[in-house]
């Protein structure tokens, strides 16, 4: 269920223009955001293009 949400918020922001999305992760949250391609940096995960 989580990975769908995350997969519509990212084409959502894509096909709004958006080149970056950055969130607080929680620590159960990091690896699914990691398998989607969001990086750990300074405290936040970001995707970018």
């Amino acid at each position: 269920m989580a990975a769908v949400l995350l997969e519509k918020i990212i084409a959502e922001a894509k096909s709004l223009g958006y080149t970056v999305i950055r969130l607080h992760a929680s620590a159960m949250g990091k690896p699914l955001y990691s398998r989607y391609g969001f990086i750990e940096s300074e405290g936040f995960m970001h995707l970018s293009e």
